[in-house]
């Protein structure tokens, strides 16, 4: 054994460099430069570009949608829950009614008011007026709903003495 160190002979290799300009050898594609100065926007590009970007927490849109979804649920949950009320709307005895009420004022028209509220009167060859007198209670039946800034009102069809 010789105590003399023989040189060694592998290969020096260099560490790779990195640099911070991306190059196509590396397999990367050259980059753009983003500290350029960008082209003014016209005033209108800018306004539809922000119409898009800065929407409010509450848009009209959602809200509406929103509510419309939630009545949608609410009924149906409603008729799955009480399926007789499905067969009435659908046969018209949903807005079937029959109140006692007191006849507070007769005029000459079609419409009368009693405790109950406002009435048209929907029986053929009779008036209210003929029919009718004011501080009498009656038996009402009656066929409809109550819009009144529309001015409809619920349709009497049969009126009779309270027992």
């Amino acid at each position: 054994m010789s105590d003399e160190k023989k040189e060694s002979q592998a290969f020096i290799v260099r560490p790779p460099t990195y640099s911070t300009v991306p190059t196509k050898q590396a397999g990367r594609l050259s980059q753009k430069n983003m500290k350029a100065p960008r082209r003014a926007a016209s005033k209108r590009k800018k306004y539809k570009k922000a119409k898009r970007v800065q929407r409010g927490a509450l848009h009209l849109k959602r809200v509406f949608a929103g509510f419309t979804i939630l009545l949608v649920m609410i009924t149906g949950f409603y008729f799955f829950t009480n399926p007789s009320a499905f067969n009435n709307l659908k046969e018209g005895r949903w807005f079937d009614k029959t109140e006692d009420c007191t006849v507070t004022q007769v005029n000459a028209t079609n419409f009368f008011e009693t405790s109950c509220g406002q009435f048209e009167w929907a029986i053929p060859d009779s008036a209210p007026s003929s029919m009718l007198g004011e501080g009498q209670m009656y038996r009402f039946q009656h066929h409809g709903f109550a819009i009144p800034i529309a001015g409809k009102f619920p349709e009497v069809t049969a009126v009779g003495p309270v027992q």
